[in-house]
């Protein structure tokens, strides 16, 4: 399984619980408990698992993939205020 999770410059987007815990195990991090949080590239982007608990959105300085960014566009959702202020 070959998959881009993140790629700079590109918009965030929503991951599965699957797709992120593939990453973990590839990345030799564990997965039991799943992480609230996953930071990627480095301080760029970060993982953050949805208080539901079914998927993770993704945050970058510039976006978020999750539901109050979608239909607040131009605002800065929660989780782009707490992990990039």
């Amino acid at each position: 399984m070959n998959k881009t999770i993140f790629e700079g410059g590109s918009l965030p987007k929503t991951q599965s619980i699957d797709a992120v815990t593939a990453m973990l195990r590839a990345l030799n991090r564990p997965v039991d408990p799943l992480p609230a949080v996953v930071e990627l590239a480095g301080d760029r982007a970060v993982l953050i698992r949805s208080r539901k608990g079914d998927c993770y959105y993704t945050v970058t300085a510039s976006g978020c993939s999750c539901p109050a960014a979608t239909y607040r566009p131009g605002q800065v959702c929660k989780h782009r205020a707490e992990h990039f202020p």
